[in-house]
C-alpha cells in the first residue's frame, strides 16, 4: 500500500521521482508519468505491478520505472503471468 508524500513536494520536474497516485497515472496497462515528487515515501521498483485501491478499484498496470506510490495504489512483485491473470480477473468483473 502506498503512502502519499506531502503535496508541497509535488513537482513538474521530470528529473524528480515519478509519483503514482491512482488511475490517472496508468494508461493501457502501464504507468504514465504525470506528477513527480522530491519526497520518497513508499516505492515500487521497475517491473512491479501497480493496482488501484480507490474507486474505481482494480485497475492494473506495470511500471517501467522506479516510482513513489501514493495512497490510491498498491504495488506487488509479479511476472507477466500474474499480470495477465489480474487483467483477466478485472475484465471478467471479479472486482465488482
Amino acid at each position: 500500500m502506498g503512502q502519499s508524500p506531502s503535496s508541497k513536494n509535488y513537482t513538474n520536474n521530470s528529473s524528480d521521482h515519478i509519483l503514482v497516485q491512482g488511475n490517472a497515472d496508468m494508461k493501457n496497462g502501464h504507468v504514465e508519468p504525470r506528477v513527480w515528487t522530491t519526497q520518497i515515501t513508499k516505492q515500487a521498483k521497475k517491473g512491479d505491478l501497480i493496482l488501484s485501491v480507490r474507486a474505481p478499484v482494480g485497475d492494473i498496470g506495470k511500471t517501467d520505472y522506479d516510482v513513489v506510490i501514493g495512497r490510491g495504489v498498491a504495488a506487488i512483485k509479479g511476472n507477466e503471468y500474474i499480470f495477465q491473470v489480474l487483467i483477466k480477473m478485472k475484465d471478467s468483473g471479479y472486482w465488482t
